[in-house]
């Protein structure tokens, strides 16, 4: 769950928000009743808040899907009666005001929300929002905040281009037109259908070697889905 600290980097990184802003949107989200604290350095939750929690993850998606935690505070003199910053009540997924206090009452209902659950719901997550995509289903507000895309230009005709970042991503794999092309195999030249892949990231939060990496992977995944089927 959120600490004031940690919510101001979280806003800062998905959202866009500068300290000011976010301490600013969250005393309206405060002071409207939707959330329960604004200032703590505390992440503990009360039972009131877990078990609201536990209550919306079940009616939501099921119990498999719960795994009750108690965050201890790291931080030395914490003061442990404070609870994170959490919705005030779990049954109100979204909130009227400003698209800005829209916008963060989500970042940390969602938050509260899977500090709460089993890791099997990223699975199950990625699968609905797969099946919304296909379609043709997915709202705009679903793609929002997200730090790693995959764009297909390919659809398009696209033979290569370099995908430019928009805040709060982190990187983008671009995907593009496939396409018979002469290549080289064992000395002979021999023709292929091959398709370019493009990796834009931020150099401030990924290192060049994992990023290369991670494309190398997914070149060979490509090549060989067997190896990727079987998680080799």
């Amino acid at each position: 769950p959120f600490t004031t600290s940690t919510l101001q980097q979280e806003a800062s990184r998905k959202l866009g928000f500068p300290v000011g802003l976010t301490m600013s949107v969250a005393q309206k989200l405060y002071e409207s009743g939707h959330i329960t604290y604004m200032r703590t350095d505390s992440t503990n939750l009360s039972d009131l808040a877990i078990n609201g929690a536990k209550n919306k993850i079940i009616s939501a998606y099921g119990d498999r899907y719960v795994k009750i935690r108690q965050y201890k505070t790291k931080v030395k003199g914490a003061q442990e009666a404070h609870e994170a910053i959490r919705p005030t009540y779990f049954d109100q997924e979204e909130v009227s005001g400003t698209s800005q206090e829209q916008r963060l009452y989500s970042l940390i209902y969602k938050r509260t929300l899977a500090s709460q659950m089993a890791d099997a719901e990223l699975e199950k997550t990625i699968a609905e929002m797969g099946q919304k995509a296909r379609d043709g289903k997915l709202t705009i507000e679903e793609m929002t905040g997200g730090t790693f895309t995959i764009t297909n230009g390919g659809v398009f005709g696209s033979l290569l281009s370099t995908p430019i970042l928009n805040p709060p991503q982190s990187a983008i794999l671009g995907m593009h037109k496939i396409q018979d092309r002469p290549v080289v195999v064992n000395g002979q030249i021999v023709i292929r259908p091959m398709m370019y892949l493009a990796l834009s990231y931020d150099h401030r939060l990924v290192d060049g070697k994992d990023a290369v990496t991670f494309l190398v992977t997914i070149k060979e995944c490509l090549e060989n889905p067997g190896r990727f089927l079987l998680d080799l």
